[in-house]
């Protein structure tokens, strides 16, 4: 793991079943602080990648942004947020897609991670302050966009991609299984000990001639 900035960025690397290394920049960007320390946060993500040009750049940036940048995404609307302007540059400079992959995905959906009940219902707040960036390349082969809610107590939902690359292996849709329940079923008992008579008379009558072929071995 690679801190970037000490408790609020860090970057991991996961190895994927194709061998490719899955590199993820995780934030946790400031709230209370005020935008300008939101935007500082930004910037200094931005600098350490800059002033560390061997550090392998993440494939995807993820984590509680704790801004929103669409009217879409917020109830009630909020005005414009300086923030997003040094956001924008991260990840310009990181080669992520500027609108985050949910988003992308989701055009037209309206939906939230965040939700604040105050004294009123006018005062209730619902954002979607949690997202996912990512790359281009990388974008087309994720899959499965989702807003989930965790099993653990959390005022935030979680967002969820399938991501994959293309020297992942090719995986099938597996081997079907019996379930136990039917092992009951007395009809289909009977089916299967019939086939499975037929089929110890082939092997019988296939030795009794003593060749095989293609169609009877």
């Amino acid at each position: 793991a690679i801190e970037v900035v000490p408790g609020r960025a860090l970057q991991v690397s996961i190895q994927n079943q194709g061998g490719d290394a899955l590199n993820i920049l995780c934030v946790y960007a400031p709230t209370s602080e005020g935008v300008e320390e939101r935007t500082n946060f930004f910037r200094n993500v931005r600098t350490y990648y800059c002033a560390h040009p061997n550090t392998p750049k993440p494939h995807l940036m993820a984590g509680d942004f704790n801004v929103t940048e669409e009217p879409i995404d917020r109830l009630p609307i909020a005005g414009p947020d300086t923030s997003l302007e040094e956001l924008d540059n991260l990840k310009v400079s990181l080669g992520f897609m500027l609108s985050d992959g949910w988003r992308m995905t989701h055009p037209n959906t309206r939906a939230y991670t965040f939700h604040r009940q105050g004294s009123g219902q006018l005062n209730a707040i619902a954002s979607r302050l949690d997202r996912i960036y990512i790359t281009t390349e990388m974008f087309a082969t994720a899959r499965e966009w989702e807003i989930r809610t965790p099993g653990i107590n959390t005022d935030h939902e979680m967002v969820t991609v399938q991501v994959t690359t293309n020297n992942a292996p090719v995986v099938g849709n597996g081997r079907p299984n019996f379930s136990l329940h039917m092992l009951k079923d007395k009809k289909l008992a009977e089916a299967v000990k019939a086939v499975g008579m037929d089929a110890l008379a082939e092997v019988e009558r296939v030795s009794a001639r003593g060749r095989r072929s293609e169609d009877h071995n």
